[in-house]
């Protein structure tokens, strides 16, 4: 317990994931991203061997899994083989269970403590409720990671005014992240004024409810999204694993290409407007201690 007990506290210590897990337990009240992945001395003391067999046996059974294959072979010749080493029998692929429905707003909207850091750091939030899976699912995916590049990418307008103020510096990050059956849209970073950066975000979509989108931004962020995802063709295993969750989510990755095309910027502004709504926005925020 002694080893474990250090490395769970290595982990609580980490600036970083001390002001994400506290977003997470503030936006999420049932569902288990909530919380720590580590878990604690007293529950991992709980795991017995036992535990871990059973886990195996229900999560790694070959019906619960993908494989993904990418170069120049014989797709056949890679089936005779997979055929070869998998078992006759199907196991049964276990239901997900992510606890009860979550609200669509946080259940508290800012939460601050100290901890030694040299400048404050924050993380701003929003819940978003996944589409449907497979294609819809799909589509929601690009058009998320597209609306937010175009507003508030390192490339935009609004990093770049707030960089130039001293709001934020090369610190900053920004995407939308679905795991466990959620979708969180997450901007965070380190700033000498955090609540004037969630003042400026809400400002930003206001701005979006009512005067819509830069077009030419929006332009710039597609074809460079575009651009991205041709370059991932060149990198196998990144190509694998996206082919592998896409294959989980129910749809095809390489469909992509065409779904980005068709996105127009209306598409953008009604996400954005509507799930970062003010209401919807938490924020964390960790200070150093003075």
């Amino acid at each position: 317990q002694g080893i474990i007990g250090q490395e769970i506290g290595m982990v609580e210590d980490s600036v970083g994931y001390v002001v994400y897990n506290r977003l997470m337990r503030m936006l999420y009240e049932h569902n288990p991203v909530r919380d720590q992945v580590a878990g604690t001395v007293e529950s991992i003391a709980e795991i017995t061997s036992d535990t871990l067999y059973n886990c195996h046996a229900a999560f790694y059974a070959p019906s619960n899994m993908v494989l993904c294959v990418a170069g120049d072979f014989d797709p056949q010749e890679i089936f005779d083989i997979a055929s070869e080493i998998l078992p006759a029998e199907k196991a049964e692929i276990p239901e997900t269970d992510f606890g009860e429905a979550e609200s669509e707003y946080p259940s508290e909207v800012y939460h601050e403590e100290s901890m030694e850091v040299s400048a404050p750091q924050f993380y701003i939030g929003a819940k978003v409720t996944p589409a449907e899976h497979g294609a819809p699912l799909q589509r929601q995916k690009i058009v998320s990671a597209l609306a937010l590049r175009t507003v508030f990418g390192s490339s935009g307008s609004f990093y770049n005014r707030l960089y130039a103020e001293g709001l934020l510096n090369r610190d900053y990050e920004y995407e939308i992240d679905y795991t466990a059956g959620t979708a969180t849209i997450l901007i965070g970073g380190e700033s000498r004024e955090p609540k004037k950066v969630l003042d400026e975000i809400k400002a930003e979509i206001k701005s979006v409810a009512e005067n819509g989108i830069d077009r030419g931004a929006f332009e710039r962020a597609k074809k460079a999204s575009f651009g991205s995802r041709l370059r991932g063709l060149e990198d196998f295993d990144s190509l694998c694993v996206s082919l592998a969750s896409s294959a989980f989510d129910g749809n095809c990755g390489l469909d992509s290409f065409e779904i980005l095309t068709q996105i127009d910027v209306k598409e953008c502004e009604d996400f954005l407007t509507y799930n970062m709504a003010d209401a919807k926005l938490a924020m964390s925020v960790l200070n150093p201690i003075k």
